[in-house]
């Protein structure tokens, strides 16, 4: 739907196409986000922990403390997995498994 609203702007001014477009998408992203915060605010507060380079499993569970949000490891666990099953974040095992934000556009609209 995006893509059709952009491409008719785009014909007339490319610039003011590319906003609205944007604009229009961040809309979208955080109407999802308003429904993910309704089921918890963690939610989001793990999104944005991510999101601003709290990649780890033990830098998120810091920030949680750190935010008087202590949270036990079975429900951190659960968190980032319905995260993960819902594709807004992903996680990559290297020396250590990190977390990201699944999508450029998303990430920008959480990390404000």
């Amino acid at each position: 739907m995006w893509k059709i609203s952009f491409e008719l702007r785009a014909s007339f001014d490319f610039d003011l196409a590319m906003q609205e477009t944007i604009k229009t998408i961040s809309g979208m992203i955080k109407g999802e986000l308003e429904e993910l915060d309704r089921r918890s605010r963690r939610y989001i507060k793990v999104l944005r922990y991510i999101a601003n380079g709290a990649d780890t499993w033990s830098k998120i569970k810091n920030m949680l403390a750190m935010n008087d949000d202590a949270i036990s490891d079975s429900r951190l666990y659960e968190f980032l997995s319905n995260l993960e099953k819902m594709c807004w974040i992903s996680k990559e095992k290297n020396e250590k498994i990190q977390y990201s934000i699944t999508d450029l556009m998303v990430k920008g609209v959480i990390a404000k």
